[in-house]
Order: structure tokens, then C-alpha cells, then sequence
């Protein structure tokens, strides 16, 4: 554990846990930085130092990650089209696009089980 993260109080890494887990329940949903921050009771600045201290990442990476992630294993798993794995994922289409090949390497298009 580095020394930022140990200065922070065990409350503070549990609040960190339960911001997480609500990202981990509501991606889908359009989740913006300062409006978490908001709801576990922080600053925005506050909010996104503590996050990066327990969890080694900013917020709005780990949401896109996982976002992305996600669309990845719908578009393994399903036979749906992009347009709708984006959207279920809180995307629009065109930033799905551009973020998903950025994290992949190849457009969505190549992985979807719909040709």
C-alpha cells in the first residue's frame, strides 16, 4: 500500500468501495465525475484523489473501462447489433466507436456475433 493510500481513513476507503460498486451498478446510465462526487458527500477534487488513491485510476478512466468492457462481453456473448450494445452501455454511438477501438484495437464491428 503506497502512503497516500494509507493516509486515507478506513471510512474514506469504504465510501471509495461503495462508489465503485454504485459505478459498477449504473454505468449504464450516463455517470459524470462530479455528480458521484456529490452524491458520496465530496469535492470534486477530494472525490477524485481518493478514488485514484485506492483504486490506482481516475474515476472517469475506471468508468470507461468498465463500460467498455462491458459492450466487450455483449458483443461476445449476444447477437445483438453495436448500435444497441453502445447504448446499453451509456455510450452514443459515435464515442463507443472511437473509445472502443482506442481500448481494443479494432472497431466493435469485428467482435459483434452480428454480421
Amino acid at each position: 500500500m503506497d502512503a497516500q493510500h494509507k493516509s486515507l481513513l478506513k471510512s474514506d476507503e469504504d465510501r471509495m468501495q461503495d462508489v465503485k460498486d454504485y459505478i459498477d451498478k449504473n454505468y449504464s446510465s450516463g455517470l459524470k465525475v462530479k455528480t458521484l462526487a456529490k452524491l458520496f458527500g465530496y469535492s470534486d477534487s477530494t472525490f477524485e484523489r481518493h478514488f485514484l488513491a485506492v483504486f490506482h485510476t481516475l474515476p472517469e478512466d475506471y468508468i470507461r473501462h468498465y463500460r467498455l468492457t462491458q459492450a466487450m462481453n455483449l458483443l461476445t456473448s449476444r447477437s445483438v447489433p453495436v448500435s444497441q450494445v453502445c447504448y446499453e452501455v451509456g455510450y452514443s454511438r459515435g464515442g463507443f466507436v472511437k473509445a472502443f477501438k482506442k481500448k481494443f484495437g479494432r472497431p466493435p464491428i469485428f467482435y459483434n456475433r452480428v454480421k
